[in-house]
């Protein structure tokens, strides 16, 4: 397959139907692609295409937004990740179980707030 990127007009046709399909439906059983399948290599898929890859543990400086021969056969299975990729999608998911969201720590930040009331009565002076 030729290279698929993000080009004016979009690349359209079966080639990109294959990649959106790959993004959606892969052994990672990840949604990389976060939209339709649309038949058209544009914004999404571009963005899908760096998502995937940077889930796939490619390193930093081949996280592109375009689609060949290399991701769609790391996305199947069908060629197994260099090892130092699989190291590196290890850490990756590591790393993304322990940290938690900016929502979930802004949420128990204003749980701690609960029932605080202004002292004196009506006067407008809270910490918060």
């Amino acid at each position: 397959m030729k290279t698929l990127t993000l080009t004016s007009p979009l690349t359209t046709g079966p080639n990109a139907e294959r990649v959106q399909r790959r993004l959606k439906h892969n052994w990672t059983k990840v949604d990389y692609l976060q939209g339709p399948i649309d038949r058209a290599f544009g914004p999404q898929t571009a963005r899908a295409c760096i998502r995937a890859k940077y889930w796939l543990g490619y390193p930093d400086n081949r996280q592109d937004p375009w689609a060949g021969d290399e991701l769609l056969d790391n996305l199947t299975k069908k060629a197994n990740l260099p090892p130092a990729y699989a190291t590196r999608r290890e850490a990756r998911l590591k790393h993304a179980t322990e940290i938690r969201p900016l929502r979930v720590k802004a949420l128990d930040r204003a749980g701690r707030d609960l029932g605080m009331k202004e002292k004196p009565a009506n006067s407008n002076v809270c910490p918060i």
